[in-house]
């Protein structure tokens, strides 16, 4: 497991931690989740 693929899950679980604690399911807050979640995922597979 390379260290961008740690971050990637630590960042993921956060996001869903932070989420689910502040109950704020703004979909605005989702969308840049989402899009955090795939430009990182997009340099784990580019790097690979």
């Amino acid at each position: 497991m390379t260290t961008k693929n740690m971050l990637l899950g630590l960042l993921t679980v956060s996001t869903i931690i932070f989420l689910v604690v502040s109950k704020s399911w703004d979909l605005k807050m989702l969308t840049a989740a989402i899009y955090i979640a795939t430009l990182y995922l997009k340099a784990v597979i580019e790097d690979d």
